[in-house]
């Protein structure tokens, strides 16, 4: 982007300066889009809510073999940024964010496993969801409780989009199970 900017400055031609303008615009636009799609260290009230609506303990969304008192993952902090979403859009923001550490990964994988166990209890199997056009890989080790956490992908809110829409489902009954 810098060098886009340098090479505006000192353009002699002003039709191409503006293109250089319009391109410099466009990289500016996607690096402050990547910084807010970043995953974020969660406060522990955050980790609360998110385990208090997913019905699960909190230990079980963080647990790399530590035990809960043991457990620095996420720092404390006195304001909760999200404070203004409900605890169904933070699980949403959560799984739609590009994961900033393996931490957060691990995070999003974890939920998405609940995900996977709400859709069994409910009738709505890994086969489903492939035949609806989900990720075949992804479906199976999220499906599957001994494929390796560090290698998988956690669901996205296009995966959440198209549970559904293809099973006419709500957000509730997929993070919930009820």
């Amino acid at each position: 982007c810098s060098l886009l900017l340098l090479y505006v400055l000192f353009s002699v031609d002003t039709k191409q300066a503006l293109i250089g303008v319009c391109n410099a615009s466009v990289c500016i636009i996607q690096l402050l889009t990547l910084f807010h799609l970043l995953g974020r260290e969660l406060t522990e009230s955050e980790l609360d809510r998110v385990a208090n609506y997913l019905r699960c303990k909190k230990v079980y969304l963080l647990n790399r073999n530590i035990s809960e008192a043991d457990n620095n993952v996420c720092k404390k902090s006195e304001t909760d940024s999200s404070a203004c979403l409900s605890d169904k859009e933070l699980v949403i923001d959560i799984l739609s964010r590009i994961p900033a550490n393996e931490d957060y990964k691990y995070l999003q994988v974890m939920i998405s496993r609940i995900i996977a166990e709400n859709l069994k209890r409910n009738g709505i199997y890994q086969e489903d969801l492939i035949a609806c056009g989900m990720a075949q890989k992804k479906v199976i080790d999220l499906f599957e409780s001994s494929s390796n956490n560090e290698k998988i992908l956690a669901f996205n809110n296009s995966d959440l989009l198209r549970i559904i829409h293809n099973f006419r489902v709500g957000y509730d009954l997929i993070f919930t199970g009820v």
